[in-house]
C-alpha cells in the first residue's frame, strides 16, 4: 500500500516435490506490478523461503523486462 511501484499478488500456489522430511517446496506466484502481469517460481526446503524466492523471481523478471524495453 505504501510502496512504489504498486504490487498485487494475483495468484499463488505451492506443492511438495518428493516425500517425507527431505521434500522440497515449490512455489509459484503471479504478480500485478503497476498493471503488468509477471510470474515467478522457486523451490526451497522451507515453504516460506520458497514463497519469498518466487516473489523475488517475479520482481527480478519485471526488472529485466523493463531494462530490455528501455
Amino acid at each position: 500500500r505504501h510502496s512504489d511501484p504498486r504490487l498485487d499478488i494475483v495468484d499463488y500456489s505451492e506443492h511438495a516435490v518428493g516425500a517425507g522430511t527431505d521434500a522440497e517446496a515449490v512455489a509459484y506466484v503471479q504478480l500485478n506490478v503497476d498493471g503488468q502481469r509477471v510470474t515467478g517460481a522457486a523451490f526451497d526446503h522451507d515453504t516460506v523461503s520458497a514463497s519469498l524466492k518466487a516473489v523475488l523471481s517475479a520482481l527480478n523478471r519485471m526488472q529485466a523486462l523493463r531494462s530490455a524495453a528501455a
